[in-house]
């Protein structure tokens, strides 16, 4: 540069490169530490080699500044980002469900785990409080706790609901009989459990009905086999209660398979007394892919005095379900031992094929090969994936903005029409204050509308093989707009009344109550565990009034 008259000329040709290369690492060098404060030239007018220079001293400064801001503050920055968010959901534990509900909730959701998982995660400290501060739990949606076992969550999810008593805070309860039982320390909080093992069992009961199984079949008995009686074997046969119970004079049919099946069976017994009174059990301690002559026997006997209408593989992915499924289906198909369709609890679908809710090609003649290659529809002897993450998260209802909203509606209808008969002073008004176990009972009844339904002569199987994405409803979608009950009719009314109150029996059965000729509610004796005929008026009409309710919601169902 000639200073005399602020221009640039050539340097001599021998001393050009080696000047050239010092001059672009001085004015960098300048450009990074003194902003490029001592050339004051024109970028248009500099040669080529020095406009480089300064824009490469531009962006490392760039660069630079912000990566040490970054360093600096970045970690205090994010952890007030994720304080500061609104209209999100925060979830705590490592518990896989609470991985899979933060990878398809529908809202944004913050984690606190004991290692950050994501950019959306907070690593956890000995300080509750403070880990759910930094995770922005006032402004939440709701809370949902899932630690690796029972008592840990819910030890959790009572002082996370002790400290946010207005927030809704869902604990995931694996014991599906524990779920229903367990209560809130503080009833001011609204602290609600769920188990994934339950929405699965929801799942795969209210997509292939075993009434209508049955009836497709011409069964006149609703019987299905579980194999394995953990948790999920255990929620089956509950759903299976909750949800199927119909005016059938006959029995409810359940076999239960388990090589532990003897002292399962004791406990199952213990926690309901009274229920073996009302529904065929029976336990067979055996593992059905092993040779057993007695076992064998006793089976076939079984299926051929009450044929089942549904066989459920319950064991968990260690235990091998699908090696399981396939062998009782071989079995099942040399030996005679039964033509139901085998559903195989599978989180990923094993390779089975989907197929449409509703009972397909149940009873019918087998298809030819070709045709049958090409459906969607079950069949006798099919092979059926149920247990999914998204089975799960469906039946419970994690996924809907309102936990709660049929059963609350539910609620409402036994304050207005119990109010003016009995004395409710004891009962709370608020939902989100209840207690569990009534909670509970109007989530039962919620669950039971489709085989109310089914009752009143609505055509369940053809709606629920025309679902939304040609393969499914969700649990708690309902038929929109259908008039399918006629309040004008007395006897339909009267009849669907009875089926009410046979369910409201089976919802008291499985939470351990007994009939007593005197109520007595610490004992869990009831006066009203009988037939409906033998009922009086003012309790007959509380079942007549849940009849009303199902239509109502049933006609304004979105």
């Amino acid at each position: 540069m000639d200073n005399a008259n602020a221009t640039f000329a050539s340097r001599p040709s021998e001393n050009q490169n080696w000047q050239a290369i010092l001059e672009t690492v001085q004015l960098s060098i300048k450009a990074i530490f003194a902003s490029d404060i001592y050339v004051t030239t024109a970028l248009k007018d500099m040669p080529l080699s020095l406009q480089i220079a300064r824009i490469s001293g531009a962006l490392a400064f760039v660069l630079l500044i912000g990566r040490i801001f970054i360093f600096a503050v970045g970690g205090k920055a994010s952890r007030i980002f994720l304080w500061a968010r609104s209209n999100h959901d925060v979830i705590l534990g490592e518990h896989q469900i609470a991985l899979e509900y933060a990878n398809s909730a529908n809202l944004p959701t913050t984690g606190i785990h004991t290692s950050a998982k994501n950019k959306n995660s907070i690593t956890r400290t000995e300080n509750l409080s403070d880990d759910l501060t930094r995770a922005g739990a006032n402004r939440a949606n709701r809370l949902v706790v899932a630690l690796e076992t029972d008592v840990e969550t819910w030890s959790e999810a009572q002082q996370v609901a002790k400290l946010y008593p207005k927030k809704e805070v869902l604990a995931h309860i694996n014991d599906p009989w524990l779920l229903e039982r367990v209560d809130k320390a503080s009833p001011a909080t609204r602290l609600k459990p769920f188990s994934f093992v339950s929405g699965v069992a929801r799942s795969v009961m209210l997509a292939h009905p075993p009434y209508l199984l049955a009836r497709a079949n011409n069964y006149d008995v609703q019987h299905i086999v579980v194999i394995g009686f953990g948790f999920l074997g255990q929620a089956l046969v509950r759903e299976f209660l909750i949800t199927s119970v119909s005016n059938n004079p006959h029995k409810m049919a359940v076999t239960i398979i388990d090589p532990n099946a003897r002292k399962r069976a004791a406990s199952f017994k213990a926690r309901h007394p009274g229920i073996e009174e009302y529904v065929d059990f029976s336990f067979l301690a055996a593992d059905l892919t092993l040779k057993s002559p007695k076992t064998e026997e006793f089976l076939i006997q079984r299926c051929r005095t009450i044929p089942p209408c549904a066989i459920y593989v319950a064991l968990n992915d260690g235990e091998h379900p699908l090696l399981t499924a396939v062998a009782i289906k071989d079995r099942a198909e040399r030996e005679n031992w039964f033509s139901a369709p085998i559903f195989v609890n599978s989180l990923d679908g094993s390779g089975l094929r989907e197929v449409r809710q509703g009972v397909g090609l149940i009873g019918q003649p087998k298809q030819k090969a070709s045709s049958y290659a090409l459906t969607n529809l079950i069949d006798d002897l099919s092979l059926i994936p149920y247990g999914s993450w998204q089975d799960g998260m469906d039946g419970t209802a994690l996924k809907t903005p309102d936990f709660d909203a049929i059963p609350r509606l539910f609620h409402q209808t036994y304050l207005q029409t119990m109010s003016s008969t009995k004395n409710i002073k004891d009962i709370s008004y608020d939902w989100d204050y209840l207690e569990e176990e009534l909670r509970v009972a109007n989530r039962r009844l919620a669950a039971h509308i489709r085989a109310t339904l089914d009752a009143a002569g609505f055509d369940l199987n053809r709606w629920l093989e025309n679902g939304n994405d040609g393969l499914s409803h969700n649990c708690f979608m309902l038929p929109q707009g259908t008039h399918v009950i006629d309040l004008d009719n007395e006897k339909e009314v009267e009849d669907l009344a009875r089926l009410q109150h046979r369910r409201w029996m089976f919802d008291r059965l499985l939470n351990g109550w007994r009939y007593g000729p005197k109520r007595d509610n610490r004992a869990r004796i009831h006066d009203c565990l009988k037939e409906y005929d033998e009922l009086d008026e003012n309790t007959k009409e509380h079942d007549r009034a849940m009849v009303r309710q199902i239509a109502k919601i049933i006609e304004n169902s979105n």
